[in-house]
C-alpha cells in the first residue's frame, strides 16, 4: 500500500520510467514539480510536448559530429 494519495503515486510511478530515476529520486521530482508555479509546471509540460511533436533526432546529427570533431582536439 503507498504511503501517497493516488493521484501522487500516479504521477511517482510515471517519474520512475526515466532512465536512472528510483522511487526516492521520483518522490522528490514529483514534490519538486507540484512545489512549482503553475507556470513553472505548464511552463515544464509544454517543453515536453513540444519535443515529442517535434520529428527527427533529439540532437541534429551535425551536432553530433561537431562535438565529436571538438572532443579529438
Amino acid at each position: 500500500m503507498s504511503k501517497f494519495a493516488e493521484p501522487m503515486s500516479r504521477l511517482i510511478d510515471e517519474l520512475k520510467k526515466l532512465p536512472g530515476v528510483g522511487s526516492k529520486s521520483a518522490q522528490r521530482l514529483a514534490f519538486y514539480i507540484l512545489r512549482a508555479s503553475d507556470e513553472d509546471a505548464e511552463a515544464l509540460a509544454a517543453r515536453i510536448r513540444a519535443r515529442k511533436a517535434a520529428s527527427g533526432s533529439v540532437v541534429p546529427a551535425d551536432r553530433i559530429i561537431a562535438h565529436r570533431d571538438a572532443d579529438r582536439k
